[in-house]
């Protein structure tokens, strides 16, 4: 008996390395493909994902954008004078609709560089401004840019406007019924 080609009982057979290739090579083969669609799968998933989240931001923007107008468009269409001013000692005018252009006579531009005491009547007592509040007496006789004066009612709130602390008014002309008081005198 010879040893030389004898091998151990207790070591399993071990296939030579070329029978065994072919078996890696197909599972390679295989595979790859597959591994490959899945990857173009998720891609298509995460673009699918990904176009559906743009679109929504899009929707999200118009109804925003349409929201945005059609509250700026409450306040310019506004049948009353109304304007912004800051909540400061200078007072000036921030925003003004269309009524209080035609009420006022004078162009948004020039409005917008005003201050609210450029419109008091000449001879209106002043009022005090308390820094961070709307004017709590506001004159309640105003100058027009004709020089006409106007008699009014105002109603006031804080807001913010464009990031800084601001005053809404809305004001309501009572010149005539003013003049129909002092004729019933």
């Amino acid at each position: 008996m010879t040893f030389r080609n004898a091998r151990p009982p207790s070591v399993a057979p071990v296939n030579p390395p070329d029978a065994a290739q072919p078996e890696l090579d197909s599972l390679s083969a295989l595979s790859q493909p597959t591994l490959q669609k899945e990857a173009e799968l998720a891609a298509q998933k995460n673009c699918a994902a990904y176009a559906n989240l743009l679109s929504e931001q899009e929707k999200t923007s118009a109804q925003l954008q349409k929201s945005e107008r059609q509250y700026r468009q409450l306040f310019q269409a506004h049948p009353q004078p109304m304007w912004v001013y800051t909540q400061d000692e200078r007072l000036r005018i921030l925003a003004v609709n269309d009524a209080m252009v035609a009420t006022y006579g004078y162009s948004e531009a020039e409005l917008l560089n005003m201050a609210v005491s450029d419109l008091w009547a000449p001879g209106t007592p002043s009022c005090s401004v308390v820094q961070g509040q709307c004017l709590r007496q506001m004159p309640t006789r105003h100058r027009r840019k004709n020089g006409s004066v106007l008699d009014v009612e105002v109603s006031a709130r804080s807001i913010e406007f464009n990031g800084q602390k601001a005053c809404q008014i809305m004001a309501t002309d009572v010149t005539e019924r003013r003049r129909m008081e002092r004729e019933l005198e």
